[in-house]
């Protein structure tokens, strides 16, 4: 593991905590797979338009792949950042990390996620101007991983307002963040959700034309998601 690698996690890490740096240079490894296989940038426009800096975006991967050049992260309550999983602050790009998902026997790709997420939001606030539309970094997350995205889940990560205003150490900031209950990814997609989760239905009156419902017991919540066709 790289110098630049310990230097980011020391921030907030011991040095002693090894499962969280495995799992840091899994993300990196991933993102040099996807450099490695199919490093076409222009994939990168679903997340952040047609008009961010290539050259500059290029060299972000090529570095963060290496190791280099990281933003810091630093490890807080999930309190802290209004329950989230992640969230990363522009103002001084910094990665907030859920001390919940130092759990990895639970979940142990999570971290590599949201941790891949926040850096395309950090990526967003780089390589752009404004602040790209929607969840780009859930759409940076899902293209470095090579995982397929809908139309439908493309138009839901556009639609959403990931931001959020925290506390940390006594001062107030904007974050873009991520969220889960259990296994469901607050993230306005209904991938987490299948057919027995349905509330709502033709057959028996309840059901408005154009909307579904839907709700499940999660993580010690009772969780609901709405579809609308509009």
């Amino acid at each position: 593991m790289s110098e630049s690698v310990n230097r980011a996690v020391n921030v907030a890490i011991s040095a002693q905590n090894l499962q969280f740096k495995t799992s840091l240079q899994l993300a990196l490894t991933q993102l040099h797979d996807w450099l490695s296989a199919d490093g076409d940038l222009g994939q990168l426009d679903l997340a952040f338009g047609s008009n961010w800096d290539r050259k500059l975006g290029l060299q972000l991967i090529q570095a963060w792949s290496q190791g280099d050049r990281l933003p810091e992260i630093e490890i807080v309550e999930s309190n802290q950042i209004n329950g989230g999983n992640g969230a990363f602050d522009s103002t001084n790009n910094r990665i907030y990390i859920s001390r919940d998902l130092l759990d990895f026997q639970q979940q142990p790709d999570l971290f590599t996620t949201v941790f891949l997420e926040e850096l395309g939001h950090y990526f967003d606030s780089l390589v752009n101007q404004q602040d790209s539309t929607g969840d780009e970094g859930a759409i940076f997350a899902r293209l470095i991983q090579r995982k397929q995205i809908s139309s439908g889940e493309l138009a839901s990560f556009k639609q959403e307002n990931d931001r959020t205003q925290v506390s940390i150490d006594g001062r107030i900031h904007s974050l873009e963040l991520n969220t889960t209950y259990g296994n469901i990814t607050i993230d306005g997609s209904l991938a987490d959700w299948m057919t027995v989760d349905r509330l709502d239905s033709m057959a028996n009156g309840t059901a408005q034309t154009g909307y579904e419902l839907y709700g499940k017991y999660n993580a010690n919540n009772y969780l609901f998601a709405v579809k609308s066709a509009q």
